[in-house]
């Protein structure tokens, strides 16, 4: 009979506990209203596998298809500033016609602050080859070098 009577005070309890967080504000519920909202990065597909921020701007690498005549895939950039506004973007394919691709373990973007540019590594999908990209601030292709796999 205890047991029962403890059975009927958990589910009043919880009744009550869900009524009362189902009654509250969404002031209180949501912690930044209107915070989550989308960035148009233009190519199909956007997926950013690294990020990183230098001063007041964020700076996101991924892969994606840039849509045209013939669809290409590649890679992007998509610099960011603190409010969330799309500043520039740069999107990099393989001069061979080979898939650029970037991974969130093997794809990475960093921001080299001794020489102001942003570096990032990928890799072609057929091609046994990997990449590294140089690119200034403001998204401008600095270099690119490839190194072939041969093992």
């Amino acid at each position: 009979m205890l047991s029962h009577i403890k059975k009927r005070h958990f589910n009043l309890f919880v009744t009550l506990l869900v009524l009362q967080v189902c009654s509250m504000p969404t002031s209180i519920l949501m912690s930044q209203i209107g915070w989550n909202e989308a960035i148009d990065i233009p190519y199909l597909g956007s997926r950013a596998t690294s990020i990183t921020v230098f001063n007041d701007t964020l700076l996101m690498y991924g892969r994606g298809r840039k849509m045209g005549e013939e669809p290409v895939d590649g890679v992007f950039f998509a610099q960011v500033d603190s409010s969330g506004q799309l500043l520039r973007h740069r999107f990099l394919t393989d001069s061979m016609g080979d898939v650029l691709r970037n991974s969130e373990t093997w794809g990475k973007v960093i921001f080299d602050s001794i020489s102001n540019c942003y570096v990032a590594t990928g890799a072609t999908v057929f091609r046994p080859s990997s990449f590294l990209f140089k690119l200034n601030d403001t998204l401008g292709l600095e270099h690119v070098r490839e190194y072939a796999d041969t093992v």
